[in-house]
């Protein structure tokens, strides 16, 4: 969709015909860009949240936003470890965490890795807007 189309979207929202405007620009956002995959010539870049000392090491995805919950607490980078650790496992690429050292939001690179494949992985993760979740 156009940019055009965007702004007419947000200015229907503006006058109160919320519902449909609304539901047509999460449309517009999933088709642009699901689950913040970007594509880059070193690999695909990730968004996530991490939630740490949970019970087990598992991946779920809410609003096309993914929430990895981690085992480890997060004292001396404990917690980033098993993070590129177990997605290295699931990915069977190199992980690399680019931003987010000491924040729960990340951004990891996944090297050598397409966007494609890397949907496909997380696709098991994810089902028709419901949550559901990926343990390891």
């Amino acid at each position: 969709m156009r940019f055009s189309h965007f702004f007419w979207l947000l200015r229907r929202m503006e006058k109160g015909r919320t519902t449909r405007a609304y539901l047509e620009i999460i449309k517009l956002e999933n088709s642009v860009n699901p689950m913040n995959l970007q594509e880059t010539a070193q690999g695909t870049l990730i968004q996530i949240h991490v939630k740490p000392q949970s019970k087990q090491f598992k991946i779920e995805v809410e609003d096309d936003e993914l929430l990895v919950f981690c085992r480890e607490s997060p004292v001396k980078g404990r917690v980033n470890r098993e993070l590129t650790k177990e997605l290295s496992r699931l990915f069977k690429r190199r992980v690399r965490i680019l931003s987010g050292f000491r924040s729960r939001q990340k951004t990891l690179l996944i090297e050598n890795a397409r966007t494609q494949e890397v949907s496909e992985i997380l696709s098991h993760a994810h089902s028709e807007g419901n949550l559901t979740s990926l343990s390891l």
